[in-house]
């Protein structure tokens, strides 16, 4: 898996530079793309990414990790450019690639084509206050938020806010990694006021959001690709039906649906930012008043993406295409009830909701029902899978992956 530039010379048309294949992101990525001719280059600093074991895969590579050795993930990007007789579209799944990517267009921008608006729109993606400030400035309906920027501004800010609440970081890098959650649940004041004297000792900028009631199922997404004149090539709606953890979590399935009002809200967003590119935009609709209240934005490809194409408005390939400056029919998914999904993680952690009484084993079953894609297992694509379930069992029994 080292760069060898007579095997990256073979490739005879732009590749496809997937960067971070080691979950259902990558892999969807590397599936959408390989699946319509794109050969694809896939880059992971883990050697046991599930991704570069894909057969859709024409060159795995393993590389520095542009969030913790960002000076040597852009000297690889160089060396890896210079073997390419054709430029590669850059892709990304992780926030601190596209932070350390967008910070370092004009040298990538040698050897790549980089589909997404530059570093300063994504910084207002990035930071949470500002993408909430552009929100509100937009008319984009929110949840109720504080930014506390001290232990004084905390407490009065945890007096004012209804419960329950989210503490989360406004930057999370590193967050879930350290504390095994993606934000802490607070009933009250003083849980809110404890939780933020967690995560500021740390060193982390406590956001306290309140937590809109409802489940999974009234969590939408708009996700898209919109070209630099901000039209959109590519358009999907959906609904997550299941994530984990269950409360604040990733999709472990999800639905294609109608919801052209979240849709409308997206856009809207989108364009306040400035922003083109691939994008997934989160919210959930209220059912006190009825009403979609933006969560987050994230300006890269999700978890989930491979599902657009299963839907017929792939956004990796429209991507691909507009970038290659080939004319791009704008597509809209409508091939509602499909649904994808993490067959692993769901079967792992279902049992346990069932005994809790989360879930009934009917209603498990009956979900089920239209099920397109796995997020990880294929028959057209078996050795991912086979990879997971090894580094699954590696790491019950201690080791790495």
């Amino acid at each position: 898996m080292q760069l060898d530039s007579e095997i990256l010379r073979q490739i005879d048309r732009p590749p496809a530079i997937v960067v971070g294949v080691s979950w259902a992101n990558g892999l969807g990525l590397i599936r959408s793309l390989g699946q319509a001719g794109v050969p694809v280059v896939a880059l992971d600093p883990r050697p046991g990414a599930i991704g570069l074991s894909s057969r859709y895969v024409t060159v795995p590579l393993v590389c520095p990790d542009a969030g913790e050795q960002e000076a040597d993930f852009l000297d690889f990007m160089d060396r890896l450019g210079e073997h390419l007789d054709h430029p590669g579209v850059l892709f990304l799944t992780r926030d601190q690639d596209v932070s350390a990517v967008s910070r370092n267009q004009e040298r990538l921008e040698r050897h790549f084509l980089l589909p997404f608006a530059r570093w300063d729109v994504l910084s207002r993606i990035v930071d949470k206050p500002g993408q909430l400030a552009v929100a509100q400035d937009a008319g984009v309906p929110l949840p109720v938020t504080r930014f506390p920027g001290s232990e004084e501004e905390a407490a009065a800010d945890a007096g004012e806010m209804p419960y329950p609440a989210i503490l989360k970081p406004a930057y999370h890098v590193k967050f879930t990694e350290r504390f095994g959650v993606k934000g802490f649940v607070a009933d009250n004041a003083g849980e809110a006021l404890a939780h933020y004297r967690r995560g500021a000792a740390h060193g982390y900028q406590m956001m306290i959001q309140e937590i809109i009631p409802g489940g999974e199922p009234r969590l939408y997404c708009y996700a898209s690709y919109l070209n630099r004149e901000g039209v959109p090539m590519a358009e999907f709606t959906g609904r997550k039906l299941r994530q984990y953890p269950r409360m604040f979590g990733t999709c472990r399935l999800g639905e294609c649906c109608p919801a052209p009002e979240a849709a409308e809200l997206g856009l809207k967003m989108l364009r306040a930012l400035g922003f083109w590119g691939v994008s997934h935009v989160e919210f959930k609709l209220d059912p006190r008043d009825n009403v979609y209240k933006l969560i987050e934005v994230n300006a890269r490809n999700y978890q989930w993406q491979h599902m657009t194409g299963v839907c017929g408005a792939d956004l990796a390939y429209a991507a691909y295409q507009d970038m290659l400056g080939k004319r791009v029919t704008p597509r809209v998914a409508t091939a509602y009830g499909k649904r994808w999904v993490l067959a692993g993680t769901d079967l792992m952690v279902t049992p346990g909701e069932i005994l809790r009484g989360q879930i009934s084993l009917w209603d498990w079953l009956g979900s089920w029902r239209g099920v397109a894609v796995d997020g990880i297992f294929s028959w057209h694509d078996p050795r991912p899978g086979w990879r997971y379930l090894r580094n699954q069992g590696k790491r019950r029994l201690g080791g790495r992956s």
